[in-house]
């Protein structure tokens, strides 16, 4: 899966685009220091993409990655 389309709100949240295999589940994960991984969803990924919403407020350096299930 790759993360594409980064967009930041007006209201302090953040935006992207998971691109991958139709029928997947991807959990979806974000850190600030590589080390620890907080669960943001897991989303089906029925047509090959999906937006994903962040809504927990922007903070600077943090880092997302998709894991397939």
């Amino acid at each position: 899966p790759e993360l594409v389309t980064p967009e930041a709100l007006g209201n302090g949240q953040f935006r992207f685009t998971l691109q991958g295999q139709r029928g997947r589940t991807n959990r979806i994960e974000a850190t600030t220091d590589w080390t620890s991984w907080t669960l943001i969803s897991n989303v089906i990924n029925t047509t090959g993409t999906a937006i994903i919403n962040d809504p927990t407020p922007m903070e600077t350096g943090r880092f997302y990655r998709a894991v397939v299930q």
